[in-house]
């Protein structure tokens, strides 16, 4: 969320409020949200999201749209924005991290060579990420986990984005080993293609699924 004003202004307030910042007698804040560590769908932690509850806004109308968002991501970014005062990166999460997390280690590769795979690519063109990620189904003769989906990532991001406002993340991740940089001012998709090649003589794709935008060329 770094870049947004109204998101650094209000960890600025936050940073004041604590006393990691100077606070000027001449600035007020009032914040209304919930605490990092609460729980959003727990109805005893609404109020402090929402000052006016009982008279303006009703239990009954928060109660049903938390119904809704506990299987609906859009809903659910959107309760959490409108409703709760949370900051939420993305409109659309398909997967939400209470349910991700708790299932993510690393993978050892090593333990998955000459293992078959499916291949999904997602290309970008200047300040995105592009992603590439295999898929390797179950195998009753794998020794590595025989009865789990598993899946492995990697992105790629252009030497001009470190110009841009995330440059620090892609930096850090680039430190990391977890983003690769290609040159160039926008997405090399030849040096990206080339590491799919070297992708398939370890781990032979049986099948790649792409988004069809601005993938013509590399296709």
């Amino acid at each position: 969320m770094d870049g947004f004003p109204f998101y650094e202004r209000v960890q600025n307030a936050h940073r004041m409020l604590s006393g990691e910042l100077e606070h000027p007698d001449n600035k007020f804040f009032a914040l209304f949200e919930l605490d990092a560590d609460d729980k959003w769908d727990d109805p005893d932690n609404w109020i402090k999201s929402n000052p006016s509850l009982g008279d303006i806004v009703q239990m009954r109308f928060l109660q049903e749209r938390c119904r809704e968002a506990m299987t609906n991501m859009p809903t659910q970014t959107d309760f959490k924005i409108k409703n709760l005062d949370i900051f939420v990166t993305a409109k659309n999460i398909w997967m939400p991290p209470e349910v991700l997390d708790p299932v993510m280690q690393p993978v050892d590769l090593q333990q998955l060579e000459g293992e078959y795979c499916y291949m999904g690519v997602d290309l970008s063109a200047v300040n995105d990420l592009t992603a590439v990620a295999v898929c390797f189904p179950p195998n009753d003769y794998r020794a590595y986990y025989p009865d789990k989906y598993i899946f492995y990532a990697w992105a790629w991001v252009p030497q001009a984005a470190l110009d841009t406002e995330n440059a620090h993340l892609y930096d850090t991740w680039i430190k990391m080993g977890i983003l690769k940089m290609t040159s160039g001012n926008s997405v090399n998709y030849q040096e990206i293609l080339a590491d799919v090649m070297e992708i398939n003589n370890h781990f032979p794709i049986c099948k790649i699924f792409y988004d069809e935008w601005n993938a013509t060329t590399w296709t």
